[in-house]
């Protein structure tokens, strides 16, 4: 909740967008009805203040897609928790990676 109220006042929208799709996936995926009214009204907001609408909608596509791979991972690691925690992580850094520079160029 504290992420989106700080990320709803910044001037780029794009970041709330991101958090939100993110949100959404997980809230989802643990059938958590507060999370994802605050998702849902997190991505209503920064489409409405977006002057680009289909910057907006990538930008939460994609934080679903880091948000999905990292939830994946976390659940499929058999073993200790922190195990599983480190593979979730590591997962949504290499794949946010793989989206924001597709050519391997950079990092």
């Amino acid at each position: 909740m504290a992420g989106s109220l700080l990320l709803g006042k910044s001037g780029d929208p794009s970041n709330l967008s991101l958090l939100s799709g993110s949100y959404l996936v997980s809230s989802i995926a643990s059938a958590n009805p507060m999370m994802l009214s605050i998702a849902a009204g997190g991505l209503v907001y920064s489409i409405y203040r977006s002057q680009d609408k289909k910057e907006a909608f990538i930008q939460a596509g994609k934080g679903s897609i880091v948000s999905g791979a990292a939830l994946l991972a976390g659940a499929s690691v058999v073993g200790p928790i922190w195990l599983g925690c480190l593979a979730a992580f590591a997962t949504a850094v290499a794949v946010r990676y793989a989206i924001d520079q597709p050519d391997g160029q950079g990092f």
